[in-house]
């Protein structure tokens, strides 16, 4: 399970250009991945992507961030040889970060240098975020995914409306797995639930590699 998050610097930008954003977190990572895996040195392959765009934290907040379901290897070029990575080893973490923040810039400059222009340079001078995660078979992984297909943001929970006016958002604290809550007011609750609404017909779910309808072996 690999996860691609959008730097804090980046974010207010893509909630305002969201297609443009998203798609170019789709593209940028993925690219990356498949870089860094089928050069010799790393894993000489092409890979399997299955990813999930999620744009929310637990408190709503606006958090872009991509989850790859990737097998664990990869087929050579003409598709006849199976690469196998480590058990608990994927490819090399520095250099998938570096590609990733490398192959976004590029895109963005390259479709709409405009809009490019408006970000910050030390957006590129900064780390950005990713997780790898060895996830055995799969399965759970798949399962936590796949609940996020269907909703934006929230499942059904029991909201409360306290006396003050304010609306109590209940939520499961990722460290302690304990619930707990914030106490928002309902144009708050309001504004951090509807940027969570993607683009008309947006599609969040996408693959790439052999794992794509087009691709032949």
């Amino acid at each position: 399970l690999v996860t691609f998050t959008l730097p804090e610097l980046l974010r207010a930008w893509v909630r305002s250009h969201p297609k443009l954003g998203y798609d170019l977190l789709f593209a940028a990572s993925a690219q990356a991945l498949q870089d860094l895996a089928s050069n010799p040195k790393h894993l000489g392959a092409q890979l399997a992507l299955l990813g999930v765009l999620h744009t929310w934290s637990r408190t709503l907040i606006f958090h872009p961030h991509i989850h790859y379901l990737i097998p664990g290897g990869g087929l050579s070029a003409d598709g006849r040889t199976w690469s196998h990575t480590g058990k608990d080893f994927f490819v090399h973490f520095k250099p998938l970060k570096r590609r990733f923040r490398t192959v976004f810039a590029e895109l963005l400059r390259r479709q709409a240098p405009e809009l490019w222009a408006q970000i910050p340079s030390s957006v590129w001078k900064q780390d950005w975020n990713i997780n790898l995660q060895a996830v055995g078979s799969g399965e759970k992984a798949l399962a936590y995914l796949a609940r996020y297909i269907f909703k934006t943001a929230t499942a059904n929970r029991r909201l409360q409306l306290l006396p003050d006016g304010k609306v109590r958002w209940p939520y499961r604290q990722s460290q302690t797995g304990q619930w707990t809550h914030q106490d928002l007011e309902p144009d708050e609750l309001l504004r951090r639930f509807l940027q969570h609404v993607l683009p008309p017909s947006y599609c969040r779910v996408r693959s790439f590699g052999w794992y794509h309808p087009a691709a032949k072996v």
